[in-house]
């Protein structure tokens, strides 16, 4: 995650990478999950950082492609 950071020219810090690994252990429990909060609270960064970071592990095959589907909430009846 801290090479992860470094390409999005972010600063690894402790708070930030643990909110990382929060968003990982919600999305390895649901099937489906919604990032909520104030503005400019990072939830976007959040997202792209941990989703680099998981395509880099070439260990498990699960990970080689992250895709990421955004869904406006709207337009579901």
């Amino acid at each position: 995650m801290r090479k992860a950071c470094e390409n999005f020219n972010l600063q690894p810090k402790d708070i930030f990478l643990h909110k990382c690994i929060q968003l990982y252990e919600t999305i390895m429990v649901r099937h489906g999950l919604m990032v909520v909060g104030d503005p400019y609270a990072g939830k976007t960064s959040i997202i792209n950082v941990l989703s680099t970071a998981m395509s880099t592990v070439k260990d498990d095959p699960k990970f080689v492609n992250v895709q990421l589907f955004y869904v406006n909430p709207k337009s579901v009846t």
